[in-house]
């Protein structure tokens, strides 16, 4: 939780969009996870609602018991494996555009976009109101496009007619 995307990402979540839902939800808790926070992520561990972990030997468990992934970033390239891994585990995800720029568009699995404060914030609550913990479509999804199967047939095409 060193690299400046991530620490942006989780301030502004923290700073811009989690005030607006405490009252509404007092037992709310963004989970900050990850290794080497840095002294401001580590800051926003003092707010209410806000638990920073630092470095965990297994993820899982904290994947496990949350509503959702959160990937607030602005700045992001490539594809976000965070997203992909959450989704293998039938987690919805909220995030920006940038945050699934590199992911295929998946219309059946809970992916919640927000492009701005305000629509964090509505879509937060619709997380939070459902209070559903399984996605199975999100994991369906991730082996049905990012799976071993699906991406050794297009290798196999691809070194075939490279070959031919």
């Amino acid at each position: 939780m060193d690299y400046r995307p991530n620490i942006m990402a989780v301030t502004w979540y923290v700073n811009e969009v989690l005030p607006h839902l405490r009252d509404t939800y007092p037992d709310l808790l963004f989970a900050i996870v990850g290794m080497a926070p840095s002294d401001a992520v580590l800051k926003l561990g003092e707010q209410p609602n806000v638990l920073v972990t630092g470095g965990v030997p297994d993820i899982r468990p904290y994947v496990q018991h949350a509503l959702a992934a959160c990937l607030p970033l602005t700045i992001a390239r490539g594809i976000q494996n965070k997203a992909l891994e959450a989704m293998a585990m039938e987690k919805t995800i909220l995030a920006t555009p940038d945050a699934m720029a590199g992911i295929r568009d998946c219309p059946d699995a809970p992916v919640h976009i927000a492009r701005n404060r305000d629509e964090m914030i509505t879509q937060s609550r619709v997380i939070l109101e459902s209070q559903n913990l399984r996605a199975p479509k999100a994991r369906a999804f991730v082996i049905d496009h990012y799976g071993w199967d699906a991406n050794l047939k297009q290798y196999e095409t691809d070194i075939l007619g490279w070959a031919s």
